[in-house]
This record gives C-alpha cells, structure tokens and sequence, in this order.
C-alpha cells in the first residue's frame, strides 16, 4: 500500500532529495575532474 502525501510533501521530499543528489554530483565531480 503506498502513502499519500501532501502535494506540499511530495515537492519538499522530492526537492531534497534532488539536492542531496546533486551534492553528491558534484563530490564526484571534485574528486573526478576528468569525467564530462
């Protein structure tokens, strides 16, 4: 069974979890400057 969230909720998870995974974009990308 999946969980209904709020409209507000679903941006707010789906806003952090963009911006943890851009972070971690940009760590590899610091610790591999050579990739596109």
């Amino acid at each position: 069974r999946q969980t209904l969230y709020p409209t507000e909720l679903r941006v707010y998870i789906a806003e952090r979890e963009t911006r943890v995974h851009s972070r971690w974009i940009d760590v590899l990308r610091v610790n591999h400057p050579d990739q596109p």
